[in-house]
Protein backbone atom coordinates (compact mmCIF):
# COMPACT_ATOMS: atom_id res chain seq x y z
CA UNK A 1 0.00 0.00 0.00
CA UNK A 2 1.43 3.40 -0.91
CA UNK A 3 0.44 7.03 -1.36
CA UNK A 4 2.08 10.44 -1.58
CA UNK A 5 2.37 12.81 1.37
CA UNK A 6 3.78 16.26 0.76
CA UNK A 7 5.42 15.13 -2.47
CA UNK A 8 7.06 12.09 -0.88
CA UNK A 9 6.04 8.49 -1.47
CA UNK A 10 4.83 6.80 1.71
CA UNK A 11 4.14 3.12 1.92
CA UNK A 12 3.37 0.26 4.27
CA UNK A 13 5.31 -2.92 3.69
CA UNK A 14 5.49 -6.20 5.62
CA UNK A 15 9.32 -6.12 5.65
CA UNK A 16 11.57 -3.05 5.58
CA UNK A 17 13.57 -2.59 2.36
CA UNK A 18 17.21 -3.53 2.59
CA UNK A 19 19.95 -0.96 2.08
CA UNK A 20 21.33 -2.97 -0.82
CA UNK A 21 17.96 -3.09 -2.60
CA UNK A 22 17.50 0.68 -2.40
CA UNK A 23 21.15 1.44 -3.21
CA UNK A 24 20.86 -0.61 -6.40
CA UNK A 25 18.41 1.99 -7.75
CA UNK A 26 20.24 4.96 -6.18
CA UNK A 27 17.34 5.70 -3.84
CA UNK A 28 17.24 7.09 -0.32
CA UNK A 29 14.50 5.68 1.90
CA UNK A 30 13.52 6.59 5.44
CA UNK A 31 12.17 3.63 7.39
CA UNK A 32 9.89 3.92 10.41
CA UNK A 33 9.28 1.38 13.13
CA UNK A 34 6.61 -1.32 12.80
CA UNK A 35 3.26 -0.03 14.02
CA UNK A 36 -0.35 -1.12 13.94
CA UNK A 37 -2.61 0.78 11.57
CA UNK A 38 -3.89 3.35 14.15
CA UNK A 39 -0.27 4.33 14.99
CA UNK A 40 1.09 4.61 11.44
CA UNK A 41 1.51 8.37 11.82
CA UNK A 42 4.19 7.73 14.48
CA UNK A 43 6.09 5.46 12.12
CA UNK A 44 5.73 7.98 9.29
CA UNK A 45 7.22 10.72 11.49
CA UNK A 46 10.25 8.55 12.27
CA UNK A 47 10.63 7.59 8.61
CA UNK A 48 10.48 11.27 7.63
CA UNK A 49 13.19 12.16 10.16
CA UNK A 50 15.35 9.30 8.91
CA UNK A 51 14.87 10.40 5.29
CA UNK A 52 15.75 14.02 6.09
CA UNK A 53 18.90 13.00 7.94
CA UNK A 54 20.00 10.53 5.27
CA UNK A 55 19.54 13.15 2.54
CA UNK A 56 21.36 15.81 4.58
CA UNK A 57 24.36 13.49 4.93
CA UNK A 58 24.30 12.35 1.29
CA UNK A 59 23.40 8.74 2.09
CA UNK A 60 21.60 6.35 -0.22
CA UNK A 61 19.82 3.16 0.72
CA UNK A 62 17.30 2.46 3.47
CA UNK A 63 17.89 4.10 6.85
CA UNK A 64 16.07 4.34 10.16
CA UNK A 65 16.53 6.76 13.05
CA UNK A 66 18.24 4.17 15.26
CA UNK A 67 20.88 3.44 12.63
CA UNK A 68 21.46 7.14 11.90
CA UNK A 69 21.95 7.95 15.58
CA UNK A 70 23.19 11.47 16.24
CA UNK A 71 22.93 12.40 12.58
CA UNK A 72 19.12 12.33 12.92
CA UNK A 73 19.30 14.56 16.00
CA UNK A 74 21.68 17.00 14.32
CA UNK A 75 19.29 17.47 11.40
CA UNK A 76 16.13 17.61 13.56
CA UNK A 77 17.51 20.20 16.00
CA UNK A 78 19.75 22.71 14.26
CA UNK A 79 20.86 24.39 17.49
CA UNK A 80 22.11 21.11 18.94
CA UNK A 81 23.57 20.20 15.56
CA UNK A 82 25.59 23.41 15.42
CA UNK A 83 26.93 22.85 18.95
CA UNK A 84 27.89 19.24 18.23
CA UNK A 85 29.50 20.07 14.89
CA UNK A 86 31.52 22.92 16.40
CA UNK A 87 33.34 20.55 18.77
Amino acid sequence: MSTTVGGDVAGCVPVAPSASATSAVNATVGVGEPRKLPQLSESFLLATRALQAALAFGLTGAHDVAELGLRAAIVADTTIGEVLCAK
